[in-house]
């Protein structure tokens, strides 16, 4: 692998993780000066209810325009609607400008209404930026997508809990730190944008010999999100289905939920601890850096753990410390935001209308956290009268969140038949091995692996897969709907870039890398 390949490689995840440093950065700083700023009605709770109308209408305009976003081809072969984003992300930042220079000026004299009109126009760039963002982080390859994700969430959470002490400490007036928010988010934008036109026209290039041979690349299946727990695998199941998106749908919902709930008040406050921060960042990182995968199961299982012990041992865990429980939930709670991004990745992955699926996933998000702050909210209010209200809801919820998630665990769909065995060849075909009706990741893993090393396109990488499990070209022309000249032109391309003359060859290769522990 070349030394200008190995950059792009890194370059591309690298430029995605800034984007979502600067926007979650910006996001969270320009909340916390408005709130301190303005004296909203209802406080915390009027705000997430001014981010939800801001994702609402984002909704809503990607629904209305459905038609225009829904194509055959990634979102990133289509100049029109790469035009679109960018011009998006301008506006979001021209009204993001603007509602601070009216909250600035205007705070002081402005009825309460209009600050909220204010505080919408501020909240603009949000919801733009982070469709934005999951659509270019869908773009990267699986695996490189994932640490990208990992590791820049757990260092936007870090940089928060700095910046957070350090206005703290200089005892920062509310408008500067709002003006930080803001170029921050602005930021966010232009990253975003300059990221968007340079992986379109490396998308180009790389669908030109695709485009030759009458094969219009497609958006990715779902085979191709990060396959690392069942539920993952589950979750990427969705391209020809509505109910399994809304399945995913509901677990983003609520998931936030449980986020909105720990962050409003209920334990935490609103923002993580710096210890809790420092210990995701190091063992995330670590995870990043040194391992071939980050083990999705293994971050969802330690969040469900810390927030189980956070809630439910508190009074034991009190007695170790008085800041254990909140480092816990704290923990949890950012596990829990980085596995809802790298879930909807893939289903933006799956999706042949990425801004809209990107927005569903989103809004969900944002539903779940504002129903969290407000139940959070009620049980606070009611504490007053019943001592026990927020630790009883937080049981409540708990015990909710854990039946949901066993239900969404089970029936786990095969990976070789939803949606896309539907011919009598497919049909016929038995697996290669036993391996692949459980354990997708079995051939995804390894393939990707000799994918990203020695260059591989996302058909050819798909092709590879089914070249590994010792699928024949009908099999092929089958369930990637393509012609029997171009199965065998993707055959052919993956033999010469792997520098292999047999799907024998091909399948040692696999096993090779297999048992270089991918």
């Amino acid at each position: 692998m070349t030394t200008a390949l190995t950059h792009s490689h890194l370059a591309k995840p690298a430029a995605c993780g800034l984007c979502l440093i600067l926007m979650f950065l910006g996001s969270w700083t320009a909340d916390s000066a408005v709130l301190a700023l303005v004296d909203l009605p209802g406080n915390y709770v009027s705000l997430r209810l001014v981010t939800l109308l801001a994702y609402g209408l984002v909704f809503a305009a990607l629904v209305f325009a459905r038609g225009h976003f829904t194509t055959n081809t990634p979102l990133l072969h289509n100049p029109s609607l790469i035009r679109s984003c960018r011009f998006a992300l301008a506006g979001g930042a021209l009204l993001l400008a603007i509602g601070c220079v009216c909250l600035l000026g205007l705070h002081e004299i402005t009825p309460h209404w209009l600050l909220l009109v204010f505080a919408l126009l501020i909240k603009s760039a949000g919801p733009v930026l982070s469709i934005t963002a999951l659509v270019l982080f869908a773009a990267l390859r699986p695996r490189y997508a994932v640490k990208a994700a990992v590791f820049s969430y757990a260092l936007a959470f870090f940089g928060e809990c700095l910046l957070r002490l350090l206005f703290e400490a200089v005892s920062a007036d509310p408008a500067p730190v709002l003006i930080v928010g803001a170029l921050l988010l602005c930021a966010g934008c232009f990253v975003a944008s300059r990221t968007l036109t340079s992986l379109a026209h490396e998308s180009d290039a790389e669908g030109a010999q695709r485009s030759s041979a009458n094969d219009a690349p497609q958006s990715l299946p779902g085979n191709a999100a990060p396959q690392n727990s069942l539920f993952l695998q589950s979750v990427a199941q969705f391209s020809t289905s509505r109910g399994s998106v809304i399945k995913a749908l509901v677990f983003i919902g609520a998931t936030a939920l449980m986020l909105g709930f720990m962050k409003s008040g209920a334990s935490s406050g609103n923002s993580v601890s710096l210890l809790a921060a420092v210990i995701v960042l190091i063992a995330l990182g670590a995870m990043a850096f040194c391992l071939e995968r980050v083990d999705m199961r293994a971050l969802f299982v330690s969040a469900v753990v810390c927030l189980s012990a956070a809630l439910l041992l508190e009074p034991v865990i009190g007695l170790l410390g008085a800041g254990i429980s909140r480092t816990l939930a704290d923990t949890a709670t950012i596990l829990f935001e980085i596995f809802i991004w790298v879930v909807a990745v893939a289903l933006v992955r799956a999706s042949h209308n990425a801004p809209l699926r990107a927005a569903s996933v989103r809004f969900a998000t944002v539903i779940g956290h504002t129903i969290g702050t407000v139940v959070a909210v009620a049980a606070l209010t009611l504490s007053l009268s019943f001592s026990e209200a927020v630790q009883t809801a937080s049981f409540a919820l708990l015990f909710v969140y854990i039946i949901l998630l066993i239900v969404f665990s089970r029936n786990v769909p095969n990976p070789d038949q939803p949606g896309e065995s539907n011919s009598s060849a497919e049909r016929a075909e038995p697996p290669a091995t036993p391996a692949t009706a459980h354990d997708l990741t079995y051939w995804t893993a390894p393939c990707e692996l000799l994918a990203d090393e020695h260059a591989l396109t996302p058909r050819e990488t798909e092709v590879l897969i089914q070249l590994a499990q010792g699928r024949d070209l009908a099999f092929m022309e089958n369930k990637f709907v393509l012609s029997r000249n171009t199965v065998k032109m993707h055959v052919r391309n993956v033999y010469a870039k792997l520098g292999v003359y047999s799907k024998q060859e091909v399948i040692d290769l696999v096993d090779q890398a297999r048992a270089r522990g991918v």
